[in-house]
């Protein structure tokens, strides 16, 4: 093969024949201080004669140690020198002994082990030097991020033997000791030094990590607290083995109002309002509250937040709500009262709850009361690649409560869940599924019907409208079920950047202990991937209606 360098047209062009692909490439950035074009023949004689002498390292780094290399100056042409430089890279060295060896405190550090395991080089190997040095390079980078401020190579040798082909490589390493987390100080007075601290994964004395260090500022940048973070471990004041930590917090404004307008099919036209108060006192106490008016709903909430132990990750909450809800079924107006405590984990989110239910319903058959104790837990799990348009991940939540009143006790399952899959040609495959199940102990007509499943609607089985599916009484008045399937397939197609074409398919029904029905709807749609999150847009048609009219759904938030 034969690669002309000649990038510059100033400069004289350089000719390399013999060599092809990565070396080629490799001998090509050795190439470098060309003569210029006017330059005179003796100074682009001498270039080529120290040619060979410069390219030879690009040769050594693919263990070709005893290369052929002739470099001669063309003939001039009216328009610039030319350099050929014809190479026979020659034998290639390979390995034969490998010692790589680790003391110091690093011994029984798990990372430190792993990677010096993970040595890329192996005798009968090819002598390459570039992922020798790309290990070097690590095994340095680790022993920062781990805390090894006195770590050092003892011994780095590569030992060359051109005349039988071989080498031999030693690999020392003295880890030294690992220093410990020192003192944390926190530049800030938004919040007492008791919750602060509570943010730290680690303790004073701790051995050090990065890792821990990286996770503080994005916890910290993450939390509703603070506007900005930058933690610095101050790696060059470290003595006595320990590293100070300095964390410089910008707070938040405190306080924050929104109002927004909105449309959604199963909503219709809405009217959103909320206030967040951050920091209510300097304990990370916090107050929300917010207010939806639609067609459909109409709620007020009320929720206190009080950290425990670190406030993004662990916290009691007590929340006052009234909502008041109009579906084919009835309307339900009813008030919460309850007390939950919520913990995260990398993945999975566990809640446990009380609440105090009291229920006013008008349904077909009358109206009804309900006052009702209900205790439960959830778990939701949930892993995404990207928050507005994730390739793969999946939502899977699972929710187990009871009631308890003087008309009737419960017990009530909810497992829902979704999943996004990708496909080699940048498509989206989105698959979600719902069951629920509710065990009554008194007639299902007392269960309150904000308990009760139906099925229909943007998140549901599209082609319906929001929660007129389920079971029916005698004069074919909706009552809904204690029993829920559903299931959806969706295939979404990209076309533009931000822009999606979408079909799928909604199969479900809700139902009475047995007698499942099931409902399906099928359509096509658009998805818009807005700035604010993905936009819906879908056609969708009932197939099992006596008249299968096309139903319009518009739906915003994220797919996970």
């Amino acid at each position: 093969m034969l690669l002309v360098v000649s990038a510059d047209s100033s400069r004289a062009a350089v000719e390399i024949s013999g060599i092809d692909e990565a070396l080629l490439e490799n001998v090509r950035e050795y190439v470098v201080d060309r003569p210029d074009c006017n330059a005179d023949e003796e100074t682009v004689r001498r270039y080529a004669e120290e040619l060979p002498e410069t390219v030879r390292p690009a040769l050594e780094a693919f263990g070709y140690y005893e290369p052929d290399i002739a470099a001669e100056v063309q003939p001039s042409t009216d328009e610039c020198w030319v350099v050929h430089a014809a190479i026979d890279e020659g034998p290639r060295i390979s390995i034969e002994d490998v010692s790589v060896e680790l003391s110091g405190e690093a011994e029984h550090d798990s990372l430190f082990h792993a990677l010096f395991e993970s040595f890329p080089l192996e005798p009968g190997d090819p002598l390459l030097h570039g992922p020798y040095q790309r290990f070097k390079d690590r095994v340095e980078v680790l022993a920062r991020q781990r805390g090894y401020l006195e770590a050092e190579f003892t011994e780095r040798l590569v030992e060359v033997y051109a005349d039988r082909g071989t080498a031999d490589i030693t690999l020392t390493y003295d880890s030294g000791p690992r220093y410990r987390f020192g003192e944390v100080v926190f530049d800030a007075d938004a919040l007492s030094d008791e919750v602060l601290n509570d943010f730290l994964r680690f303790d004073e004395g701790d051995p050090y990590s990065a890792a821990l260090v990286a996770r503080l500022q994005r916890e910290l940048t993450a939390s509703q607290y603070f506007l900005e973070a930058n933690v610095i471990a101050d790696l060059d004041a470290a003595e006595n083995g320990k590293i100070p930590v300095v964390v410089d917090i910008v707070a938040d404004r405190a306080r924050s109002y929104s109002v927004g307008v909105g449309y959604s099919t199963d909503d219709g036209p809405r009217l959103h309002f909320s206030y967040d108060n951050e920091r209510r006192n300097r304990a990370g106490h916090q107050l929300h509250a917010e207010a939806l008016l639609a067609r459909v709903r109409q709620t007020a909430t009320f929720d206190y937040r009080v950290p425990v132990g670190n406030p993004q990750t662990d916290w009691w909450s007590f929340r006052a709500g009234l909502g008041r809800e109009e579906i084919d079924a009835g309307v339900s107006a009813a008030a919460r009262l309850g007390v939950r405590r919520t913990q995260v984990r990398r993945y999975l989110t566990t809640t446990r709850f009380l609440d105090a239910l009291f229920e006013q319903d008008e349904v077909a058959d009358g109206g009804f009361s309900t006052q009702m104790l209900i205790p439960g837990m959830s778990w939701v799990r949930t892993y995404r690649d990207d928050l507005i348009r994730p390739r793969e991940g999946h939502r899977v939540s699972l929710t187990a409560s009871a009631g308890i009143s003087s008309e009737v006790s419960l017990l009530q399952v909810d497992l829902a869940g979704k999943w996004v899959m990708a496909t080699p040609w940048d498509a989206r495959v989105l698959v979600r599924g719902r069951i629920g199940a509710i065990a009554e102990d008194g007639d299902f007509e007392d269960v309150p019907l904000s308990m009760r499943f139906f099925a229909g609607g943007d998140n549901s089985v599209r082609g319906y409208d929001y929660e007129s599916l389920g079971p029916r009484n005698a004069d074919g008045d909706l009552i809904g079920g204690n029993r829920l399937i559903e299931a959806s397939v969706e295939y979404e197609h990209p076309v533009r950047e931000n822009w999606s074409v979408a079909a799928f398919v909604d199969s479900g029904n809700a139902y009475l202990d047995s007698g499942f029905e099931t409902r399906t709807g099928a359509g096509i749609g658009a998805r818009w991937f807005s700035p604010i999150g993905p936009v819906r847009l879908d056609l969708a048609w009932p197939l099992d209606a006596d008249d299968p009219v096309p139903e319009l759904h518009l739906s915003l938030g994220p797919d996970l």
